[in-house]
């Protein structure tokens, strides 16, 4: 990932000290110093892959080739600064500052400065200002005075992310998944006006190379996905809309109807606008040449509702780099002469992803030279009563971030807007992310809890209870010395607290709402004994399965239809109890969702004692499916103690998990539903194996036994669901889960070794087949080396139709052999 600048082709490159790092020569003789001759050529190689990745810009290789020497041999200052480059560069920019604190500044001239974007990264802006100063220290007087606007921002930067770093805006910034986003750049994403497609700039090639390369080599499309509650699918490429050259989205109208698309080459094209209201998406046409204009760079345009335009342009007549620029659409059509914005919105650096509300009157764009945490940050201006635009503010963190945060744009949700960002954590260079504002309020209670007669502290459980849901959230408990609690929690609701203790009158008390984040609510309890109390206490739990439910139990007086008390069960162990004033004839009905009513009489008057214990089994009301089984090992069908994960369809997280009992295998899986399901099963050391399941109307169990293969030199599997583009080495995003699920299989085994192989059918000529299925092995070795697994323990091979595993003489029999098996060679 870029730390501090954005190579986009139809937005330029914008160049600072350090994006062209130096290349210090790594000794091969201080490499392999303490390493045995048999392992020379094996370290050697690591070096020459490590260069050859470092020179084209393919940071993440390098920083893997790298770290295998480093681990035998980490006293080579010149690696060290290699591996911080690469880091800093590439995936792990938070783990750059270390490397390159075990090099030596006389290595490179940019030693300082790469040392401070390190710290920067890691938001050690204290330590980032130090290597910042010691940087410009190291330069002549004249490199100084060429250096001074960008070491006078570096510094803006380092005071205010010293002063704001521990600020946060309520959100939740989320990725927006491997659908969407690649080890490529994603950015630019706007939704139509139903809201039903979105439309966003990818770098991705159409095909894996087969020299990995740095990610900024490749031309810019525009892709299309559709976009339903939230979830982007797949994206598309849409023809209409792409030229033979660089094509991006550089907004879209106040109606969201019209696309403004930029085509061209790097350094020259045109913004065009294309209708996208219907089910197809038309050609674009070029725009008015006083806001287009050949010769400069015009990139993102943003138009308000009354015809007012805002757009990205590098022309003349600007404050430096890449400014914002207003115009007005007149009634024919074209636009008045453009006027900058002056330096209330643009700075000596450079201004990108201007957005305008459809009113006009809110601008947010990104910036390098306004205060911020580092490279590109979202900063939002409104009008003021006079119609200018105030100061431009930051949008704080999570918002913004030390690394690239830009093309920002508001959603129909106004709770959720796109946002890409070139922060760690991501699936490679700039990824589209959506901010989902955090609406919740937390807040804290605390009290004490004491005899109302004696003033002592008492030991007691308080039982918070959300009135709308029926049911009770948690219970705690006071300190048996002092009597006090505390409870914080996440969000406002319809509370009330319930304090009760042995031999006393239960007290309730409803809990106002938290007007302010974090607020601390004082709630003190002063209960009165009771003369002679009788407690009720007891576990509600499944009837057929034993586990505990949570339940509300209410008391009524047998001779009148209204609650004398209303109690629940806690959700972790089952139990309750309560404390009554005295001994009263009571109706007692226990209800639980899915479960049915149990009501029975409680004849307290003529009862012995002032206690009773009283468990109340309850029986479900809804239909339960079993899925039942052992997980055994092929072959030998010995017992394999297993997790099983059950997935609903396109799930990522599991909604019900099970595991194997070591000595049988056995396993059982109760759930809800008849299905479709998917059950993920995994055990250490063996392949992982996925069941889908759905249940038959007329049945409600099923008896299945699971067998995993062990993970033993030369067993191999075929991974069913790795899908491509068809006649392509394009993964689809339905293979990722699978992917996924394998990469994290290796993770857990890193002694094995696997070669992937491509297979297809015997239809074309043996040499496209070969070539396509070896590329397609590539593209799997690609993904799983970008989930973090080193490149050494991956071999891959394209077999074509040499090796069928059903004839191909039937539609499904082709189908079969167009496979990617994974192999273990070690």
């Amino acid at each position: 990932m870029r730390i501090f600048f954005v190579w986009l082709l139809f937005l330029g490159a914008i160049c600072v000290p350090g994006a062209a790092q130096e290349n210090p020569k790594i000794d091969a003789e201080q490499v392999l110093k303490g390493i045995p001759a048999v392992d020379h050529e094996y370290y050697l190689d690591n070096l020459d892959q490590g260069e050859r990745f470092y020179r084209s810009g393919y940071y993440e290789g390098s920083y893997r080739a790298f770290l295998e020497i480093y681990e035998k041999n980490s006293q080579i200052a010149t690696l060290n600064y290699k591996l911080g480059v690469s880091a800093l560069f590439g995936e792990y920019p938070q783990e750059a500052a270390a490397f390159l604190l075990e090099s030596l500044p006389s290595v490179a001239d940019d030693y300082y400065l790469l040392l401070g974007y390190a710290y920067r990264s890691a938001m050690d802006y204290s330590r980032a200002r130090e290597a910042f100063k010691q940087y410009n220290q190291s330069l002549s007087s004249w490199e100084q005075s060429q250096f001074r606007p960008v070491y006078n921002q570096l510094l803006n930067e380092c005071e205010y992310g010293s002063a704001n770093s521990a600020d946060s805006v309520p959100a939740f910034v989320i990725n927006m998944g491997p659908a969407v986003n690649s080890y490529y750049d994603e950015y630019a994403a706007v939704e139509n006006a139903r809201h039903e497609r979105i439309f966003f700039v990818s770098r991705r090639p159409d095909q894996l190379p087969d020299i990995p390369v740095g990610r900024d080599i490749f031309e810019e499309r525009i892709l299309e996905a559709s976009y339903s509650d939230g979830v982007a699918a797949e994206g598309i490429e849409i023809g209409r809309l792409n030229s033979r050259f660089n094509s991006g989205v550089s907004g879209i109208s106040a109606d969201e109807d019209f696309l403004f698309v930029y085509r061209g080459k790097k350094r020259g094209g045109q913004i065009g606008v294309a209708d996208i209201s219907g089910q197809k998406v038309k050609k674009p046409d070029n725009i008015s040449a006083k806001i287009d204009h050949k010769v400069f760079k015009e990139t993102t345009f943003a138009e308000a509702e009354d015809g007012t335009v805002f757009f990205v342009s590098d022309r003349k007549g600007g404050l430096g780099g890449k400014d914002i620029w207003t115009a007005r659409r007149k009634r024919n059509g074209s636009f008045t002469k453009p006027q900058n914005m002056g330096d209330v919105i643009n700075t000596p650096f450079d201004e990108e992803a201007v957005y305008v509300s459809p009113d006009g009157q809110t601008l947010c764009f990104a910036s390098e030279g306004h205060p911020g945490f580092g490279g590109f940050d979202v900063f939002k201006t409104e009008r003021n009563r006079d119609g200018e635009w105030m100061q431009p503010v930051n949008a704080g963190q999570p918002v913004n971030s030390p690394f690239d945060d830009l093309f920002f744009f508001p959603t129909a949700d106004s709770l959720v807007a796109f946002i890409a960002t070139s922060r760690p954590g991501g699936y490679g260079g700039l990824d589209l992310y959506k901010i989902r504002k955090d609406i919740r309020i937390p807040f804290s209670i605390a009290g004490e809890v004491i005899d109302r007669a004696s003033g002592s502290a008492l030991y007691a459980q308080l039982s918070l209870v959300d009135t709308l849901k029926r049911q009770q959230v948690l219970t705690a408990w006071t300190d048996s010395v002092t009597g006090e609690y505390l409870i914080s929690l996440e969000d406002t609701a319809n509370y009330v607290l319930q304090a009760s203790a042995q031999g006393y009158k239960m007290e309730i008390a409803g809990i106002r709402k938290a007007q302010s984040r974090n607020a601390a609510i004082s709630l003190d309890f002063q209960l009165e004994k009771l003369k002679y109390p009788y407690t009720l206490s007891g576990i509600v739990y499944d009837k057929d399965t034993e586990e505990p439910v949570q339940a509300e139990i209410v008391f009524k007086p047998i001779d009148r239809d209204s609650v004398s008390h209303r109690i629940f069960s806690d959700q972790e162990s089952g139990r309750y109890s309560i404390t009554f004033a005295d001994k009263f004839d009571l109706m007692m009905s226990v209800s639980s969702k899915d479960y049915y009513v149990s009501s029975s009489q409680l004849m307290l008057k003529n009862t012995a004692g002032d206690s009773e214990t009283k468990d109340i089994p309850l029986e479900k009301s809804v239909i339960t499916y079993t899925l039942s089984g052992k997980v055994i090992e092929e072959n030998t069908n010995k017992a394999v103690p297993a997790e099983l994960a059950v997935f609903e369809p396109g799930a990522e997280v599991p909604f019900h998990t099970a595991y194997a009992d070591s000595a049988t295998g056995k396993y059982s899986i109760a759930v809800y539903k008849e299905g479709p399901f998917l059950v993920e099963v995994n055990a250490d050391g063996y392949f992982f194996n996925n069941l889908p399941v759905q249940f038959d109307p007329d049945t409600t169990l099923q008896v299945v036994n699971i067998e995993l293969k062990p993970m033993n030199k030369g067993a191999r599997i075929v991974a069913e669901d790795i899908l491509f583009t068809s006649g392509k080495a394009t993964l689809r995003a339905e293979s990722y889960p699978e992917l996924n699920r394998l990469a994290r299989l290796l993770k857990e085994n890193p002694s094995v070794r696997i070669e992937v192989s491509g297979h297809t059918d015997n239809t074309g000529s043996a040499n496209l087949n070969k070539k396509l299925s070896k590329a397609r092995a590539l593209s799997v070795k690609r993904y799983l080396e970008s989930q973090e697994l080193s490149p050494g323990r991956i071999e891959y091979e394209g077999y074509g139709f040499s090796q069928p595993i059903a004839p191909n003489s039937t539609p499904e029999g082709r189908a079969q052999n167009r496979r990617v098996e994974i192999k273990v060679i070690e």
